[in-house]
């Protein structure tokens, strides 16, 4: 992923958004700026849906410029660039699919003792090279971080909520989890490191 990172600079953007706003709009109308400025590959896309009206988009420098310049006008209440080092989950990651490919053909992977929910589609593996397959579409693909954790927490009335634990530092998750599900956040506490 750093490879890929050096061949295409861009970068990573938390953006909270107004009701009417969407984040597939906005990536698009970077995209074509980007185009019309002569940045004929640029990318941007929805990188994380993390809960409704908060999205992180990625894509090229370029695109995530022209967003934060016309941040207000696009319907972005606030925003805040992520310090990483690429644009992850984007297609400017595809450059490192095939290494992940190969590393993951080179591991043994037997089929989950516990329910693991893949972060491409918010389903369940099942099969060893149903993990294979989704963690290397993962890179290229946004994290559909809320629809996980609805699949997760989907209960029948009267259904209790399982018990969840956050570990380590801060408390990112449970901030996102009590956007998606209040309930399953009043069972669900942080563990510090």
């Amino acid at each position: 992923m750093q490879a890929a990172s050096e061949l295409a600079p861009g970068g990573l953007m938390t953006v909270f958004l107004a009701t009417t706003a969407r984040a597939s709009y906005i990536c698009k109308l970077a995209r074509e700026w980007c185009y019309r400025q002569g940045y004929e590959d640029a990318v941007c896309s929805v990188a994380n849906y993390l809960f409704p009206h908060c999205k992180v988009i990625g894509g090229s420098e370029q695109a995530l410029q022209f967003v934060e310049l016309n941040a207000h006008d696009l319907g972005i209440k606030r925003y805040k660039r992520l310090s990483v080092s690429g644009a992850f989950h984007t297609p400017l990651m595809r450059p490192a699919q095939k290494p992940l490919a190969r590393a993951l053909q080179a591991v043994h992977l037997a089929p989950p003792r516990i329910m693991t929910h893949s972060n491409l589609d918010g389903a369940a593996y099942t099969h060893p090279e149903e993990i294979r397959r989704k963690l290397e579409a993962q890179l290229v693909m946004p994290v559909k971080w809320e629809q996980l954790m609805q699949q997760v927490y989907n209960r029948d009335v009267g259904e209790e909520f399982p018990r969840t634990f956050e570990c380590g530092p801060g408390t990112s998750l449970r901030a996102v989890l009590k956007m998606v599900n209040g309930k399953a956040w009043n069972v669900s506490e942080s563990i510090s490191a």
